[in-house]
This record gives structure tokens, C-alpha cells and sequence, in this order.
């Protein structure tokens, strides 16, 4: 994934205020996410180029290969990433 790429990321992440938890790659789109519930403001997401928050959080790049329509989630930013299908039906 080239550093400019675009990519969505909560108020929270953005605000440096929650480290990224959860990674979304759906129809194409990239959100980065602390994991926490946010409505549908548009206020609570920015688009940034993927190069901030590698440059924030370089354990990110383990996920920069998830296919799209999966998901993947970590407890805290030490953890492992565990990856889903959100397609699937389980």
C-alpha cells in the first residue's frame, strides 16, 4: 500500500487519543479505528494518508496486507491481530 493512500480514521485515533484496534478493509475503503462505538457523525472521521499512522504506529503494517472485506481486531497495541471474514456467516 503506497504511504498516500486514503484512508478513514475515528476522532479518536486521529486525536492520538485511543491506539488503532480495529482495521476495516470493506468495498475497497481502509478505516482504522480504536475499536470504541461512534455514531454517524461525520465529525468523529477523518481521511488521512496511511503514512501518519504508520508513522504513529508502525505495528500497523502487519495488517496493511488484509483482503478486502475482512476485518481484523486486537485487544491493545502489543497484542496479535486476529482477522475475519465479513462476509461469512458464522
Amino acid at each position: 500500500m503506497d504511504r498516500t493512500q486514503k484512508v478513514y480514521v475515528c476522532i479518536h485515533v486521529y486525536e492520538h487519543k485511543h491506539p488503532v484496534k480495529l482495521v476495516v478493509h470493506e468495498d475497497g475503503d481502509w478505516m482504522f479505528l480504536c475499536g470504541e462505538l461512534h455514531d454517524d457523525n461525520p465529525d468523529n472521521y477523518k481521511a488521512i494518508g496511511v503514512g501518519h499512522l504508520l508513522d504513529w504506529d508502525p505495528s500497523l503494517s502487519e495488517v496493511l496486507d488484509l483482503e478486502n472485506n475482512y476485518e481484523a481486531e486486537r485487544t491493545g497495541i502489543n497484542s496479535k491481530w486476529m482477522r475475519t471474514n465479513l462476509l461469512s456467516s458464522n
